[in-house]
């Protein structure tokens, strides 16, 4: 959890979200929004292991989601520059 934990912060913020962003995200994506202390408190393991547990498959699925719609991006502008 410690490792994930780190990782995630790290992905989070080379992604350019925020605490905040990810919290709201999580409720429009998959129906439970938490707060930005939630997520700050993740990320610092402040949360108890219980709340962890619950939390990281949600923030694992969130990044993957993430880290996928920023390559599409990434890829659409590759070919919108090529294309000019």
């Amino acid at each position: 959890l410690e490792a994930f934990a780190r990782q995630f912060k790290q992905r989070r913020i080379k992604l350019g979200f925020t605490q905040a962003d990810v919290g709201l995200a999580l409720g429009t994506l998959y129906g439970s929004v938490f707060s930005q202390t939630t997520i700050c408190r993740f990320e610092a393991l402040q949360l108890s292991f219980k709340n962890m547990c619950k939390l990281k498959p949600l923030l694992q699925k969130w990044l993957e989601e993430a880290d996928n719609s920023v390559c599409n991006q990434s890829a659409v502008e590759k070919i919108n520059a090529h294309g000019r």
